[in-house]
């Protein structure tokens, strides 16, 4: 169950990242193309050129790019720094939605620049919003929350209720995306979808539906997710706009699928594969074939769910995606072994293995001779078993997986045992209890670490208390002092414009007192708010880390530039190969600091997660106690892979194994338990 959701998931970053809009056509564009065709003023050209750079980001990045160009060139000769700005807002824009980051900040730098110096605040803001967006996409947050907060307080100041709609939405993809807080990015879009009802804006109302779909759909909240993604679907299926109906197909049935509604997961993921042919929108289909193939693989019709991937396959080879070609020849694989079937088995396993080399994804490597291993194991080819798992194993060392390591120890033991070699028996089983024990004194100081936060948070509670006595005594004073007051003022009222005057003046005292008083509870309340707010304090810490590890990626790509050498896994050379990899990933970005770090940033919060997870589940390896931290902060497959150093597929490679490892039900989903824990 778990690895089809992996190749879901997998492909859903297909469809979510590489959907590249088609050149669909409107009346506002048809209208537009003939303006420009008959325009001969230059000026007009230029608004024109710009209105179809901004009308074209629904339909083709590419002719955005093209007319934007074409209008800045024009501004240039006109000398009209106006529309020069504006044209470099436009291609800014349509690099940004192009993944081309730099080229956009470029450009929209320039357009900055000159809107002020004409102290154009309207465009300005319009700037700081598109500015807020490279930077989260950049995930530098704080960068991205200034030119936010920036451009919402100049919309404000000039009562532009557009642009602080527009604010309010990107506040909450930040908060979905980024920062995975669902409760805050729900919240900003609603307020944005508020203000979009009054202004009547149908464009921004269907992106704000779209966006709150797709936060349900990160919580697995099936049934809004689907009221809110069919809305938006209405308005793209009125207006033409078939490569959004795509992504919406695809949510819906990626969504059906991880809450194991396999009917309704099917119906929609048929849509994307219909569609997607009447497009010939080549990785559309490659998905729509690969996601039916692992329903149909779950409903044990693997007959079928082998037509459907080789489908899969047939467009992938056709387009040259090894990534998702690699996982293709991975599904087959497992399909052909459910068979007993293990001449294919071994040869896709072995096509996913030479994909993985040629792709530098060291990690997968390990889970795939291992998968190697397991297909020879249950062959009885106990040699070439052993022979792959020892590779495995000399991988599994880079990444100081030592549960791994002493499950690969335990099984070789086993292997030699039939093998009657006792004394490579009893080696490698005293090995694998080197490294239990070792596990289980790393247990016990976490024990005790989790006893001494427990002490500590008991006491932060008694004074949150003592705080608590001191805010109401105050609170009961201020009443007090009230009474006085009024009693004060009655008998004041009945003198004398003499005793009137002393009246004010008492008043005015007293009025200072219960300021004073007031303000005194209120330090007070911030003061228990700061201590209830410390253990929060850690969880800020840990996502900073994690966003530290994850600008660690750059040493990523230097590691794969040098695996390029490693060619053939039959070379006799295997050796020298991993030898090394070995070397380049001893730099690898989650170091034992890193961990170290991490881990304990991350018991300040959670306490008791570790230790009731090896209660539960028995000793887990630090591999999957680090997948399972990660899974508890609710971050996303592709950013653990980040974090990790792996890519996306193999993050939900580990899930499956970790599901299997605790026999966890197929209706059962591993992070909601691991969020329960």
């Amino acid at each position: 169950m778990l690895k089809n959701l992996k190749s879901i998931l997998v492909f859903s970053l297909l469809i979510f990242f590489t959907l590249v809009l088609s050149a669909q056509t409107n009346d506002k564009i048809d209208s537009l193309e003939n303006l420009l065709k008959k325009e001969k003023n230059s000026i007009v050209k230029i608004e024109v050129l710009n209105s179809l750079s901004s009308e074209m980001l629904s339909f083709d990045l590419i002719k955005s790019t093209d007319y934007a160009q074409t209008a800045l060139k024009l501004s240039e000769t006109e000398k009209n720094d106006k529309l020069i700005a504006l044209s470099s807002l436009s291609i800014g824009n349509a690099y940004y939605f192009r993944g081309k980051l730099d080229s956009a900040f470029f450009f929209l730098n320039n357009s900055l620049k000159i809107y002020k110096q004409q102290n154009s605040k309207k465009d300005i803001a319009k700037v700081f919003v598109s500015v807020g967006n490279y930077y989260k996409d950049k995930n530098m947050i704080d960068s991205a929350l200034y030119y936010f907060e920036n451009a919402k307080k100049i919309a404000e100041d000039i009562k532009n209720q557009e642009i602080v709609a527009i604010v309010l939405l990107n506040y909450g993809a930040l908060y979905s995306n980024n920062l995975a807080d669902y409760s805050a990015a729900e919240e900003y879009t609603l307020k944005a979808l508020d203000i979009i009802n009054k202004l009547k804006n149908k464009k921004l109302e269907i992106q704000a539906y779209y966006n709150l779909g797709i936060i349900r759909k990160n919580i697995n909240d099936e049934i809004k997710a689907e009221e809110y993604f069919l809305t938006a679907l209405d308005y793209y299926v009125e207006n033409n706009y078939e490569m959004k109906q795509l992504n919406v197909y695809w949510s819906l049935g990626t969504i059906f699928y991880i809450v194991d509604n396999n009917e309704k997961a099917k119906f929609y993921y048929n849509k994307l594969l219909q569609l997607s042919i009447k497009k010939q929108y080549n990785n559309g289909m490659a998905a729509a074939y690969h996601n039916i193939a692992n329903i149909l693989q779950n409903e044990n019709k693997i007959d079928s769910a082998i037509s459907y991937f080789l489908n899969a396959e047939k467009i992938n080879l056709q387009t040259g995606n090894k990534y998702w070609l690699s996982n293709n020849y991975s599904e087959l694989s497992y399909c052909y072994l459910e068979k007993n079937d293990f001449v294919p088995a071994y040869n896709y396993i072995k096509l996913t293995i030479e994909i993985d080399i040629n792709l530098k994804d060291s990690s997968s490597l390990c889970d795939n001779y291992n998968y190697l291993a397991q297909i020879y194991l249950r062959n009885s080819k106990l040699d070439s078993a052993v022979y792959f798992f020892n590779i495995s194993n000399e991988i599994a060392f880079l990444f100081d997986e030592k549960e791994t390591i002493k499950d690969n120890y335990r099984f070789l033991s086993q292997i030699y045992e039939k093998k009657s070699d006792f004394k490579n028996a009893f080696y490698f089983l005293k090995k694998s209890k080197e490294i239990s024990d070792s596990l289980i004194s790393l247990e016990k100081k976490e024990i005790v670490e989790e006893l001494e936060i427990k002490y500590n948070v008991s006491k932060k509670d008694i004074e949150i208390e003592k705080n608590k006595s001191v805010i109401q005594n105050l609170e009961k004073d201020n009443k007090i002092k009230a009474l006085s007051n009024f009693i004060l003022t009655t008998f004041i009222l009945s003198l004398i414009i003499i005793i009137v005057i002393l009246y004010r003046f008492v008043t005015i005292k007293n009025r200072r007192k219960t300021e004073k008083l007031e303000y005194e509870k209120i330090l007070l309340e911030k003061n228990t708010e700061i201590k209830e707010n410390q253990l929060n304090k850690a969880k800020s810490e840990i996502k900073n880390q994690a966003f530290l590890i994850l600008g660690k990626n750059k040493i990523i790509s230097e590691i794969r530039e040098e695996l390029s050498a490693i060619k053939d896994i039959h070379s006799s050379n295997i050796s020298t190969e991993i030898e090394k990899i070995s070397e380049l990933l001893s730099t690898r970005i989650l170091t034992e600091d890193n961990w170290t770090n991490f881990k304990q940033k991350f018991n300040d919060v959670y306490p008791h997660f570790i230790y009731k997870l090896n209660a539960n589940f028995g000793k887990l390896s630090a591999g999957e106690i680090r997948l399972a931290c990660l899974i508890k902060l609710n971050i996303n497959n592709k950013d653990i892979g980040s974090m990790l150093g792996i890519s996306p597929e193999s993050v939900i490679k580990s899930k499956y194994r970790f599901r299997k490892k605790i026999n966890l039900a197929d209706d059962k989903q591993l992070d909601e338990l691991i969020a329960e824990i």
